[in-house]
């Protein structure tokens, strides 16, 4: 007996590409988690230079404005 073609996909299918999906959406987020390490040390070397030296560290973070006296 022929073999039905049947257009829907088996589960088999359906579970390959979740997993595929899956995976893909891993490395998405590590590759997110790595950025945001990155940005964090840069934060904190930023912080450590402005607290060092702020007068020759023109890349440092201004600190919080004055408020004036009224």
């Amino acid at each position: 007996m022929p073999k039905k073609n049947n257009s829907q996909p088996t589960m088999g299918d359906r579970i390959d590409t979740l997993e595929s999906q899956f995976g893909a959406m891993q490395n998405t987020l590590a590759s997110v988690v790595e950025q945001l390490k990155e940005m964090s040390r840069k934060m904190d070397l930023q912080a450590s230079n402005h607290n060092a030296s702020p007068a020759s560290n023109t890349n440092a973070i201004p600190g919080p404005m004055p408020i004036p006296a009224r």
